[in-house]
């Protein structure tokens, strides 16, 4: 049985993922799929397309939360927030007789 794919953006991102996502749903390195992007931007009157189009694939195609890297030192809790853990706190002081 083949595993559904979703289009989403990928935490394997440079500005909000959405080349990198479009690697993932077709089975590319992201890298070369930036590069085509790029390349076929510069070309003469398609670099406003290239960023159009960007622009429209960053509102339309959604984030995927699921795979996000966290922070170290935060676990998720109930409702999407994080807490910290283990936070220690020291005081450091001068003293000026």
């Amino acid at each position: 049985m083949q595993r559904k794919r979703k289009l989403t953006r990928s935490p394997n991102r440079i500005i909000v993922g959405v080349l990198g996502g479009l690697a993932d749903y077709f089975g590319i390195d992201a890298t070369l799929v930036r590069i085509l992007f790029a390349g076929l931007s510069i070309f003469p009157g398609h670099l406003i397309a290239g960023v159009l189009v960007y622009l429209v694939l960053m509102v339309v195609i959604p984030d995927d939360a699921t795979n996000r890297p966290r922070s170290s030192g935060t676990k998720p809790t109930e409702g999407g927030r994080k807490t910290l853990h283990d936070v220690t706190e020291e005081d450091h002081r001068e003293d000026n007789h």
